[in-house]
């Protein structure tokens, strides 16, 4: 573990794209809360109970398993239109947006709604991560980087779990949640390094091509 954290620490301070996508996961798992957590409190304040939730709860957590495996399979086709860290930012407001929708609309049904939209993005948003992380490092550094990206989002899990109940608790679920939201959304220019690098690379690939097509 200790090789792990100084290996990863020497990453972070030679990689600025590195460092915005580490900071990107601490956010993520900060707000993660919102939709695993208090979304169920949620609905039984909307429902008047927690019967009645538990009832709803059993399609709807499956149904998010399927929203979330149909965002990632199809984040793919919108990655190769408008790139991966594009893509990436853009669900990290998508995501955002959503959980404050949770905190915000009244209704059952559009709770529900935003809920499947959230888990859609949240699917979509692991394998655009997951890629740009890739890119950062060669084949010896790879499970260093992912074990430092799973050890910063779990205690920042922990820690929007204390911190988003602690706020539910004194003020409302809906604060709370509306919190997070913007959390999530506030991460989004994070992934701009990973945006500049991801053109840089794109426009050295295109000019020996151009150039060829020129002559």
């Amino acid at each position: 573990m200790p090789s792990i954290i100084g290996q990863g620490l020497g990453l972070l301070r030679s990689s600025r794209v590195l460092l915005g996508l580490i900071l990107v996961e601490a956010s993520w798992g900060f707000a993660m809360v919102t939709f695993e957590s208090l979304f169920p409190i949620r609905l039984s304040e909307l429902v008047g109970g927690t019967d009645s939730a538990a009832a709803i709860m059993g399609p709807v957590g499956s149904a998010a398993w399927f929203a979330s495996a149909a965002g990632a399979a199809g984040i793919i086709l919108v990655s190769r239109r408008i790139g991966v860290a594009r893509s990436a930012a853009l669900l990290r407001v998508v995501q955002g947006a959503t959980v404050v929708a949770m905190g915000l609309i009244a209704g059952v049904i559009g709770v529900v709604t935003a809920y499947l939209a959230c888990y859609t993005a949240h699917g979509a948003s692991d394998p655009m991560h997951t890629t740009l992380l890739h890119r950062q490092v060669d084949g010896p550094h790879r499970t260093t980087v992912l074990s430092m990206n799973s050890m910063i989002g779990q205690p920042a899990a922990a820690i929007g779990g204390i911190v988003l109940a602690a706020l539910a608790d004194g003020t409302s679920v809906s604060t709370a949640m509306i919190l997070g939201g913007v959390i999530c959304a506030a991460a989004a220019p994070l992934y701009f390094p990973a945006l500049r690098q991801e053109r840089a690379r794109r426009i050295s690939a295109e000019g020996p091509q151009a150039a060829a097509l020129a002559a």
